[in-house]
């Protein structure tokens, strides 16, 4: 769809992840490469536009935290996925695409990618290595992990720990991210901001509506202003995070 999505010259907005597969991903970056300049290409990466992110980013970015040290990620939260039954087993297994890795890249790739791309903006690029292990505790009907940790390495000894599961029961989440400095620590989320300046003194900024509006909008107004972006190979790096 990318493809002749590009070839009929149109403005784009394209949902994450970029691929399931590294081929598949270096197959849409080509895809993008030759894209119309002056068409918008967006991605589905919407925290990127969220009011909240923007302004943990400022903060991080103006040494408000001080020196970054340390970086986490989460998903955790339930599973948001039912299979359902088809008797058409080729009709089954795409219709129910999210539980086959083939299909869906496995949790890390189709949801987590989220969180990866906000580590990708806030660190400023990718990670040297990485290891983890992932399980099923659950939901053992599924091709696909339902909980795994990872731990990443970032240039200059940046160790950055993700974890996420698709296992908690309803009543509890947490989905975001943390940046601790020397001076304080920055948790950012769809939901808000934090910035922890001091013992008893932190600062919040709520998310006003889902900030997906926020990226829909922005691509909306690139394509009036004829001001276009094309976020394709920054968000395929994001996947491939998630990849490796």
């Amino acid at each position: 769809m990318l493809e002749e999505a590009v070839q009929a010259k149109k403005h784009i907005y394209l949902e994450k992840p970029i691929g399931v597969d590294v081929p598949g991903v270096k197959r849409a970056m080509e895809a993008a490469k030759k894209a119309d300049k002056t068409k918008d290409i967006a991605v589905g990466f919407q925290q990127r536009y969220g009011p909240v992110y923007l302004e943990g980013y400022k903060r991080l970015q103006s040494g408000a935290i001080g020196e970054l040290a340390n970086a986490r990620g989460a998903w955790i939260a339930n599973d948001p996925f039912t299979r359902r039954p088809f008797s058409d087993p080729a009709v089954e297994k795409i219709r129910n695409w999210f539980c086959y890795k083939e299909y869906s890249g496995d949790i890390i790739v189709e949801q987590d990618c989220h969180i990866l791309d906000d580590l990708h903006w806030f660190l400023g690029g990718l990670p040297t290595a990485a290891i983890g292990r992932g399980n099923k505790k659950v939901r053992k009907d599924m091709d696909i992990l339902d909980n795994l940790t990872v731990i990443y390495a970032w240039p200059k000894e940046m160790f950055v720990n993700f974890e996420a599961n698709q296992l908690t029961p309803r009543g509890f989440r947490r989905i975001g991210e943390e940046f601790t400095g020397t001076k304080g620590t920055i948790f950012t989320s769809r939901d808000k901001m934090t910035h922890y300046i001091a013992q008893g003194k932190s600062e919040d900024m709520v998310s006003k509506r889902d900030i997906t509006i926020d990226s829909i909008e922005a691509f909306i107004t690139r394509v009036v202003e004829n001001k276009p972006e094309n976020a394709v190979h920054r968000s395929a790096l994001s996947t491939c995070i998630a990849l490796l």
